[in-house]
């Protein structure tokens, strides 16, 4: 008996790390603030059906709502789709694409997918988020710092330290001069240098008005070669029946040369 509870305690606290380790952030949504689950793996942003009457319900998007596929191939119809906008660590973004679900399939207030994270630079480590615009300022500073003066505490001999500090600190940056070279590429075979850039689609059920129209056009292709499948077959019999008239023409002219040759062998008899 104390090795289950021991065992229960274990995995609880396990859970418990798990879940202090996952990558949440505080969004706000129409001045209402919500926990978010920040899900590299999702194709698409997610909203529970409560938060979204909590927000006011808004007005679902026109469209047609596909139906997700998520972990196991578990289908999710969701309640529509909604354009909102949405505060981040003091930054709005405009024009942000949730999907609305029933909270039975979504055990957490939002889910922040790969739709919006395409716009912003992500940062975690160990739990922490932090979310920048891709033109921020912050971006160019990067790797740059500055230095007071010249460290050359790692040289030995005192006469190249001096050396050192004397070319730093005298250094002016001069114009460097352009070398007036062209360079041509000249492609020896028509294999493409570069391709498209290809994109991982969602997994979405396919609607019956366009599954019924995804029929409509595969019977129309296939129609449209038995058409011309039976047009080159028609051709080819065309063809035959000429060659085989002509082989025949040619056989009764060469009997009739051939009958006229052995009547005038007999009148000369």
């Amino acid at each position: 008996m104390d090795v289950n509870v021991k065992m229960t305690d274990a995995n609880a606290n396990v859970n418990k790390q798990t879940e202090r380790r996952k990558p949440m952030k505080t969004i706000e949504i129409s001045d209402c603030k919500m926990t978010a689950l920040i899900d590299t793996g999702s194709e698409v942003n997610l909203l529970t059906d409560e938060y979204y009457k909590l927000i006011g319900s808004p007005k679902f998007d026109e469209g047609h709502v596909s139906a997700l596929v998520g972990l196991g191939q578990l289908e999710v119809k969701p309640l529509g789709k909604v354009t909102l906008s949405v505060k981040i660590d003091k930054e709005h973004y405009n024009n942000v694409l949730f999907h609305v679900v029933n909270r039975s399939y979504l055990p957490y207030d939002v889910i922040i997918g790969q739709d919006f994270l395409r716009r912003v630079v992500l940062i975690m480590e160990d739990g922490r988020v932090s979310l920048r615009m891709k033109d921020d300022e912050w971006m160019k500073q990067v790797g740059c710092y500055t230095c007071d003066s010249v460290v050359v505490d790692y040289i030995g001999d005192i006469q190249y330290k001096e050396q050192l500090t004397e070319m730093v600190e005298n250094y002016q940056p001069l114009q460097v001069k352009e070398a007036p070279i062209q360079m041509k590429i000249v492609l020896k075979d028509d294999i493409p240098v570069t391709r498209e850039k290809t994109r991982t689609r969602m997994m979405i059920k396919v609607g019956p008005g366009l599954r019924r129209i995804r029929r409509r056009v595969t019977h129309e292709r296939r129609k449209i070669r038995r058409e011309e499948i039976h047009e080159i077959k028609k051709m080819k019999r065309k063809k035959e029946k000429k060659m085989k008239q002509k082989k025949t023409r040619k056989k009764k002219r060469k009997e009739v040369i051939l009958g006229e040759r052995k009547i005038k062998v007999m009148m000369n008899e």
